[in-house]
Formats: C-alpha cells, sequence, structure tokens
C-alpha cells in the first residue's frame, strides 16, 4: 500500500494504479528503479527494459568481463561475434575454462 500526493490519509494499492508513457523507452528508468527495490509490476504494449534483446547482451558481456569462467554470460556474448555458434562458442569457452591466463585462451582462438 502507499499514499498518493493528493489523498495522503487514503492508501491506495499497487495493483490500482498505473503509469501512462507516450514512448517505451520513457519508462526505462523507472523500471530499472522498479525491480532494484523488487516491486513487482506488469508493461503492456512492449517488451521490459531489461528483457530486450539488446540490453540482455551487453549485461552478458559486462558479466563475462567480469567473471570469465561464467560460461551462460560467455555463451550468449562469443555469439554475437561473426562466425560463432553453439558449437565453436562451447569449444571457446571450454578452452577459457581450462587455462590458467583466459584471455591467452581467447587470442589462441581468435584464429
Amino acid at each position: 500500500m502507499c499514499t498518493s500526493p493528493t489523498t495522503p490519509a487514503r492508501p491506495s494499492r499497487l495493483k490500482s494504479q498505473a503509469i501512462l508513457f507516450r514512448a517505451s523507452h520513457h519508462s526505462a528508468t523507472l523500471e530499472i528503479e522498479l525491480t532494484r527495490r523488487n516491486i513487482p509490476f506488469v508493461k503492456f504494449g512492449g517488451l521490459k527494459f531489461l528483457e530486450a534483446a539488446h540490453i540482455k547482451d551487453v549485461l552478458a558481456t559486462l558479466r563475462w568481463a567480469q567473471n570469465m569462467r561464467d560460461r551462460v554470460a560467455g555463451f550468449r556474448t562469443v555469439q554475437l561475434l561473426p562466425g560463432f555458434g553453439p558449437s565453436s562458442a562451447a569449444k571457446l569457452l571450454d578452452a577459457v575454462t581450462q587455462r590458467a591466463d583466459q584471455l591467452e585462451a581467447l587470442a589462441a582462438c581468435r584464429t
């Protein structure tokens, strides 16, 4: 329950509230903040910002850069590169996992 600024004494349920946007990209900041605070929400008329493929790709790339042993993030990131499909991405990730120096493994698979 939360209170409305116009009627502070009368709480309203989250389910009875709505926010309208002219364009879906205007809602990105609100979506990120609601997700950060674990407040459930439903978006009609498009994908949630964090569910868009290009946002997932960027987040996966950042996660993989932070931890090159993250196979899920690495698998998504490597497949973005030209010439890499599921099998070649899996081979590259196997090489990264097996070597102590992950960057050396990436350089070896470059050719």
